[in-house]
């Protein structure tokens, strides 16, 4: 059940931390930069101008960055992943506590660089959620988009240097992990760390892309005609994905029209990021647009 919101929410600011100029985190900043909200990337001298032309405010990553990680956790590596990359996961979070503490930004949302899709009904729910808690979260291990408050994203930081020297709590160590065992240990009810479920009221579809599986649902509202163990695992062409009326849409293998809320490039997928970003804008034209209004949208088959 969706919950009642009826105080006014704030617009919390969104924090992005990013090292480089990659394509995917231009279709990130310009996917936000439709959201109307205020945009923070913590980057480096390369990624200043594409923050510039975006809208987005820019601050160097080395201007938060400690000294010496060792005064803070002691990384062991338990993962298939390369070292450096998941220690960057970590690491990343220790500038985002600094810089948060530093100009005293009290709730804020992060979201992952490699958001190239995102609908502003999602950001402007989150901030309801963040009038009644200190963190919101689609699921116990998604570090990549959360909303946070400050002190108990520094208890979460602060974790770090109890969660190394144990074993990992899930299949290795990675910063997914550490928040699933930080919620499981300290759970209270200032943390709301399912919501999936509940945005599907006000959001089509929200989805990570996987090149080797397509889009895993994250959430969606049910269909008539769709068996949802069968949806959750179809893979879905690139190719069926139309941009038209402002929005962007796939064609489902039933044939149905569904808009794209939120889409995240997991892994290897970042490649793509060019395409979802030419889609989007309205750049890339599909031969089946001709299709589009002889097909139903989800909308109209929903129970």
């Amino acid at each position: 059940m969706t919950e009642e919101i009826t105080s006014t929410p704030p617009n919390i600011p969104i924090i992005i931390l990013h090292k480089g100029d990659h394509e995917y985190l231009s279709a990130c900043l310009e996917a936000l930069s439709r959201c109307e909200r205020r945009v923070i990337i913590l980057g480096d001298a390369s990624n200043a101008a594409s923050a510039l032309r975006f809208g987005a405010e820019h601050f160097d990553i080395a201007d938060y960055t400690p000294l010496d990680w060792g005064d803070e956790f002691v990384y062991k590596h338990n993962s298939r992943y390369d070292a450096n990359f998941e220690r960057f996961c970590f690491e990343r979070f220790l500038v985002i506590r600094n810089f948060v503490c530093s100009h005293d930004i009290n709730k804020f949302i992060y979201i992952d660089s490699d958001i190239v899709i995102m609908n502003k009904k999602i950001l402007e729910n989150f901030d309801s959620y963040m009038l009644s808690y200190d963190l919101a979260c689609l699921s116990k291990v998604s570090t990549f988009f959360a909303g946070w408050s400050k002190n108990l994203f520094n208890a979460f930081v602060e974790s770090f240097r109890y969660y190394f020297p144990s074993e990992p709590w899930g299949d290795r160590h990675c910063d997914m992990n550490a928040l699933r065992k930080f919620i499981d240990l300290h759970w209270s009810h200032n943390m709301k760390y399912d919501i999936a479920e509940e945005l599907r009221a006000y959001c089509e579809s929200c989805y990570s892309f996987d090149p080797n599986y397509g889009f895993a649902p994250f959430m969606m509202k049910h269909l008539q005609t769709w068996d949802y163990e069968k949806v959750s695992t179809a893979e879905i062409d690139l190719n069926e994905m139309i941009y038209s009326d402002g929005k962007t849409h796939y064609i489902s293998v039933d044939c149905y029209l569904v808009e794209l809320d939120f889409v995240h490039l997991n892994g290897f997928s970042k490649k793509f990021a060019s395409y979802f970003r030419d889609v989007v804008t309205g750049r890339h034209h599909n031969p089946k647009v001709e299709k589009l209004a002889r097909l139903p949208s989800a909308a109209s088959v929903e129970k």
